[in-house]
């Protein structure tokens, strides 16, 4: 009886092949999964594998949240220098090496910890960084009427946060701690709605810290930058 060793070796190569060819998709859609839409336009978020952001419910203590952090082997050690003031978010590192999918893994174990409200990517731009936040921003069309927009925010699992800011079909919407949803996924959903004009996320932007200028004189400002020079107070500059 002859064997067909051909089709069995095409056989064994697909089976070697298939880890490779599923980690290759995962990885692909580890990219694709963060975008939002801006004047009908897709537009890609690239994902920083430096930063995370993470905002931790209010009256979580200190050590909890270093707990928290340095549980997880990808993170850097926990520092408080790391909290923003506003919207009382922590930028934690992420330690050298860690790929993009071990960052969205990282982000959904985070998500999932009882001390923590929300968790976000960092999306890394030229001029700036963009954190998530569970806000996102919605124009309703004129012609939708309350009662809709009233069951599509119930039925999506959010709530209102201002109505009217810049008109009476804007809207900020907030996604509902535990509801399950994702802020991105979700403001998708509402830009393929038909009440809806438009849909997106409303960003916390990172800006570049300011640099010094490299005048030899500059720290004799004490009006530009007052670090307590000659007994003047730190910090009052003009």
């Amino acid at each position: 009886m002859k064997r067909n060793y051909s089709s069995v070796l095409l056989v064994l190569l697909i089976a070697l092949l298939l880890p490779y060819i599923g980690l290759a998709e995962q990885q692909s859609a580890a990219a694709e999964d963060f975008y939002y839409y801006s004047d009908g336009k897709k537009i890609i978020l690239p994902v920083s594998t430096v930063n995370i952001a993470v905002k931790f419910k209010k009256g979580t203590a200190t050590d909890k949240m270093r707990t928290h952090v340095e549980a997880e082997p990808e993170m850097e050690a926990f520092s408080e220098s790391q909290a923003l003031d506003s919207p009382e978010f922590v930028l934690l590192n992420v330690k050298g090496g860690v790929s993009e999918t071990a960052v969205v893994q990282l982000l959904n174990r985070f998500s999932m910890k009882p001390d923590v409200e929300f968790a976000s990517p960092v999306f890394q731009f030229p001029d700036a960084r963009m954190v998530l936040t569970d806000e996102f921003i919605v124009k309703f069309k004129d012609s939708a009427i309350d009662g809709d927009i009233e069951k599509l925010n119930i039925e999506q699992g959010v709530e209102v946060v201002k109505r009217g800011l810049l008109g009476e079909k804007h809207y900020i919407l907030k996604i509902i701690h535990g509801a399950g949803k994702n802020v991105l996924d979700t403001a998708n959903i509402y830009h393929n709605n038909p009440l809806v004009e438009y849909a997106h996320p409303n960003f916390l932007r990172l800006l570049k810290p300011p640099v010094a200028p490299n005048d030899p004189y500059f720290n004799n400002q004490w009006n530009l930058n007052n670090t307590g020079q000659n007994g003047w107070t730190v910090d009052a500059d003009i």
